[in-house]
Order: C-alpha cells, then structure tokens, then sequence
C-alpha cells in the first residue's frame, strides 16, 4: 500500500481528484486495476466519501475509471478522444480555435499518404469508387458533396491503420463542415469545381490511391485540399466572421 497522501487545507472535488490520479500513477495501476474502496480512498485523503464519490464520478466521465460488477471501481484505459468530440464543437469556439482545427486537419491529411500506400485494401479502394461516383453523378448538389466528401476522407482516415486518426477526424469534419458550408453559400456555381482545368478532385486522389505509390497519392492531397490552404491564407478571416 502506498503511503497515505494528505489533502492540506479545505478538500475540493479537483484537489482530491488529482490525488487519485496521482496514487493511479505512483502506484503503476494499469487497466484493469482495482482501486481502494471509497471509504479507504477517504481515510487516505483525510476527506468526505461524498469528495471522494464526486471525484471517482468525474475520473469515470473521463473514461479513466469505470465501475464493474462484484469488483468496484477499476481502472480502465480512457478514449481521449471520444471524451474531446463531446466538449469540442464549432458552436463553443472562437474563430481563432476553429481556424487551428481546421488547420490541424490539413496538417494530417498532407501527410496521410504513407500510411495509405500500405494500409489501404481493394475493399477500401472499391468503397472509395462507389463514393466518387456518387458525387459525380450530381456535381451541383452541395450537400450530396458534403456527405460523399465526409464519407471519403473518413475512410481515408480508416484505411490508415491508425485507431486515434479514425477517431480524430470525427471531431476535425464538424470544422470542415462548417467552413465549407459558409463558403459554398457565397458561390453562385458549386459544381463548377469539376469544369476547372486540372482541379484535383476525390476522382484525382482515388486514381492516385490506386497506384500504391506515396508520393503520387501525398502530391494527389496536397493537390485536392490546396484550394482549402488558400483559402485560408486569402479568404479565411472573411469566412470566418462570415463576411
């Protein structure tokens, strides 16, 4: 048993919150450890089971803890980001943040192509063909793009292999969403995209994934999300306060 941890002064539900992270982290618990009681966690904090309680609660929201039958509170392995795609929402963030999200996104997908020239399959390269498609059967219906360009690139993000970018990209869309959204309202031809010459579009980066080849696919993205990075650098500011 580690040594007792004391809580000087007044116990608050984040102070005792942070000493049992900390007794989590002294003490090397993995997933699946077995925490102390509630009443032994309060003697060791010198504090209330209600402190305690309420600190065992908030640890749980954050996936870190969760409570299993006939063993009590364990410690479990927490999904960061399922609890980021709970709080983060374009609604709640400045302009700034949300600039930084969708710069975040480009940043990945500038640099997904390895990982897809070896992760992705024929499946994958079959489910991207019937996406595209669909698009360009009616290039003039923005919200069909928004749909075929979310079921895209969330498949791209499947075919990379990596759990935490599937699961990031969830959180990244609702700002490419929003941008895009806000963007094609001020367009007065959306399916003009597929009329300009040498205009990268999903067709261009599905033939590029076909080859296999890194670099071919990492220039077909850089290509199709470019209009995305000058949008920021010329128009961004403008759309961002919805100008």
């Amino acid at each position: 048993m580690a040594e007792m941890l004391e809580v000087k002064n007044e116990s608050l539900a984040e102070v005792v919150e942070n000493k049992i992270f900390e007794y989590l982290k002294t003490n090397h618990l993995a997933p699946g450890s077995k925490l102390p009681t509630e009443e032994k966690l309060a003697t060791m904090f010198a504090v209330s089971r209600r402190s305690v309680r309420e600190s065992l609660s908030r640890l749980r929201m954050f996936g870190l803890l969760e409570s299993k039958k006939r063993r009590g509170m364990v410690v479990s392995s927490p999904s960061i980001f399922h609890v980021l795609e709970k709080v983060i929402d374009p609604l709640f963030l400045s302009a700034e943040a949300q600039s930084d999200f969708y710069k975040l996104r480009l940043a990945i997908e500038f640099g997904i192509g390895e990982l897809l020239a070896i992760y992705i399959t024929p499946e994958q390269l079959r489910e991207l063909e019937t996406i595209v498609e669909k698009e360009e059967a009616h290039p003039e219906d923005f919200n069909l793009y928004l749909q075929c360009d979310v079921e895209f690139h969330s498949l791209l993000y499947h075919a990379s292999g990596s759990r935490a970018l599937e699961s990031f990209q969830i959180i990244l869309y609702r700002f490419f969403n929003d941008y895009d959204s806000r963007y094609a309202a001020r367009q007065p031809d959306f399916a003009e995209r597929f009329r300009i010459p040498g205009r990268s579009t999903h067709r261009t980066v599905l033939e590029a994934l076909k080859t296999k080849d890194p670099e071919r696919i990492q220039q077909a993205m850089r290509s199709h999300l470019e209009p995305h990075l000058k949008r920021l650098e010329s128009g961004g500011k403008q759309i961002e306060r919805g100008e």
